[in-house]
């Protein structure tokens, strides 16, 4: 059965990546450049909000 200190080391480790996580995605979202992610089919896994402008735009 895990300790409490193992349990809160994991709770504390999943707070930690949930705040990666978000830091990572606003800096993502803040970038003027298009950014955009692909799997190994050439399906699009993600995109920017940039890249839905520019492609807009036409360039």
């Amino acid at each position: 059965m895990p300790s409490n200190k193992s349990k809160q080391s994991t709770i504390k480790s999943t707070g930690d990546s949930r705040v990666q996580a978000d830091r990572y995605r606003m800096l993502i979202e803040a970038v003027a450049d298009g950014i955009y992610e692909v799997d190994l089919s050439g399906n699009f896994r993600f995109f920017n909000d940039a890249l839905c402008r520019r492609a807009n735009s036409g360039l």
